[in-house]
């Protein structure tokens, strides 16, 4: 396993590694660095109260993150949910639509059945008014 030599707050340190966690490990050491610079050592605080203060930053930002994640995860909760509705909602409609095409092809049956008994019925009047005819003419 490789070893990586480095320097921080003054003091050397050797830190074994995978091959394949090389460059994360370059990352986290940068990143802290960085936030060991963040609190600057005039040599009036010692290295373990740089480290603490530090320590209590990540822990402040691993809280922060926690309740972001706890957020984001409320949310999705919620979109899911509005994504059950919905897909209940089309659901409905594809339903109703169906009903309504139900409805469109009994009211068109309706309307020709309406027609035929129309005609029946002006077919009637019709005889209706030749019988009438026929009557008048029989007593003139």
């Amino acid at each position: 396993m490789p070893i990586l030599k480095t320097e921080i707050l003054g003091s050397k340190i050797d830190i074994s590694y995978e091959k394949s966690e090389y460059l994360k490990l370059i990352k986290l050491l940068e990143s802290l660095k960085a936030r060991l610079n963040y609190f600057p050592n005039k040599g009036n605080v010692n290295k373990i109260s740089i480290i603490i203060l530090a320590a209590l930053k990540m822990e402040d930002q691993i809280l922060e993150l926690n309740n972001l994640s706890y957020k984001i995860s409320e949310k999705n909760n919620q979109v899911d949910e509005q994504n059950e509705i919905i897909k209940k909602l089309k659901s409905e409609r594809n339903l109703l639509d169906r009903e309504i095409q139900e409805l469109k092809k009994i009211n068109i049956s309706e309307s020709n059945n309406n027609l035929i008994f129309l005609e029946q019925i002006d077919n009637l009047h019709d005889s209706l008014n030749l019988i009438n005819y026929k009557i008048k003419n029989l007593f003139k």
